[in-house]
């Protein structure tokens, strides 16, 4: 098992295969652990748990830390971890509202973070969603709790891609 670190990206391999995976940025003093990723048919095996500690641990170095990924913010509060550097974001929880959403509202409508680049977030919408009473709607009870504004939004084939600027990250 061995952890590699790249521009953006901190990576857990076996064998040689990557298995987990967690992007970042960085900048002068401050580090941003943005989401965590485990590889089709690697879950479960506790490689997400591993990469996130030895993230935080990589982590120590800046003066600042920000945390915008929910399961880190689980694995942090189900261990104790303690860091006075650590700030929850917007973007967290702009993600915690995201699984709110979809408990009141699936199966009609689902949300899925799609990315996060520049302050601008997007966000998948998909299932049966009421098209003539507007879908607009949905788009911004996602938002209700949170600072933020869209700003574009799309249909495709899947669904909707919404853009959504957060303030205040």
């Amino acid at each position: 098992m061995d952890f590699e670190i790249s521009d953006r990206k901190i990576k857990l391999k076996v064998d040689g295969k990557t298995v987990s995976w967690l992007n970042y940025e960085a900048e002068e003093g401050r580090i941003h652990l943005i989401d965590t990723h485990t590889a089709e048919g690697f879950g479960g095996k506790g490689y997400a748990g591993q990469l996130v500690e030895f993230a935080l641990k990589y982590a120590e170095r800046f003066d600042e830390i920000l945390i915008s990924c929910p399961y880190i913010k689980r694995w942090i509060e189900k261990r104790g971890y303690r860091s006075e550097r650590i700030k929850f974001t917007e973007l967290l929880r702009f993600k915690e509202e995201t699984e709110v959403f979809n408990r009141y509202h699936e199966p009609e409508a689902v949300a899925r973070y799609a990315g996060y680049e520049d302050g601008l977030v997007r966000v998948r919408f998909s299932g049966y969603m009421c098209t003539t009473c507007g879908v607009y709607d949905y788009f911004e009870d996602l938002i209700q709790e949170v600072d933020a504004e869209i700003v574009d939004y799309k249909e495709d084939d899947e669904g909707f891609l919404v853009t959504y600027r957060l303030n205040g990250l």
